[in-house]
């Protein structure tokens, strides 16, 4: 069941669609200049079961679709953001381990964080796509943060597609306390007043050596403007290094 005390759906080019004739049950909206579903309620939802899935369609990557709530929105199962971009505008509140939200991005599609800590939301990059700060104008310093809590993978990052770290203003910084293991490479952005991707002390980084200089990477767009903070580990997989003379007679850059 997904349950909502009063839903608010406004967009341009808008089809909003409940799918639940095949068992798999969620809401998928094509808009494509962006749109706002808001959830009203006064007290916490029954367990959807962890099976809704919201999708978020769209040909402009600049569109949004923003998710206004209040702190007991409840919402379990998939965001995916099929190259639009995603806003829950703050925390998605749950009471146990399987209140747990996957982010599901591709086509160049992302999720945009406000300044607070998100404890329930992991990141899987099916494609390419992108995490992208509330940033400011100016370094006031503000962070959006993907914490680690109750379901084991909240706050990691996987897939097998590209992740670019941006804002949309002038200045960001994206907090990541989880594990960060995809196998498609990094990118931070080029922002004015800067723009920092920062591992936790908490964090894992992974790397995958293949062929002599075949590896994922961490890359910045600006070397005055694009930082990286690693206060977490860097982990090396050497799985897919080949044999151990390719191994020792090849070099990766990292």
């Amino acid at each position: 069941m997904i349950r909502f005390d009063y839903l608010n759906v406004s967009g341009d080019n808008l089809r909003l669609e409940v799918l639940d004739g095949t068992g798999t049950r969620g809401i998928r909206l094509d808009l494509d200049n962006g749109g706002t579903v808001q959830n009203k309620r006064s007290s916490a939802p029954a367990d959807n079961g962890g099976l809704a899935q919201l999708e978020f369609t769209s040909t402009n990557h600049a569109s949004r679709l923003l998710l206004r709530s209040n702190a007991n929105f409840g919402f379990e199962g998939t965001w995916r953001a099929n190259g639009g971009l995603i806003h829950p505008e703050q925390q998605t509140d749950g009471s146990g381990s399987d209140d747990q939200v996957e982010g599901e991005l591709l086509n160049d599609g992302g999720l945009r964080l406000s300044h607070t800590s998100y404890g329930r939301i992991a990141v899987s990059l099916v494609g390419d796509g992108f995490l992208m700060a509330s940033g400011a104008s100016t370094d006031g310093g503000e962070v959006a943060t993907l914490a680690t809590g109750l379901w084991a993978n909240h706050g990691d990052i996987y897939g097998s597609g590209n992740l670019t770290v941006t804002s949309n203003n002038n200045y960001g910084k994206l907090l990541v306390n989880g594990d960060i293991s995809h196998t498609g490479d990094t990118t931070v952005d080029n922002k004015s007043a800067g723009m920092t991707l920062e591992l936790g002390s908490t964090s894992t980084y992974a790397f995958y050596p293949g062929g002599n200089g075949v590896n994922n990477q961490i890359n910045g767009l600006s070397a005055v403007n694009s930082a990286l903070n690693a206060n977490g580990a860097f982990v090396i997989s050497t799985g897919g290094a080949f044999s151990t003379h390719c191994f020792l007679s090849s070099r990766w850059r990292f």
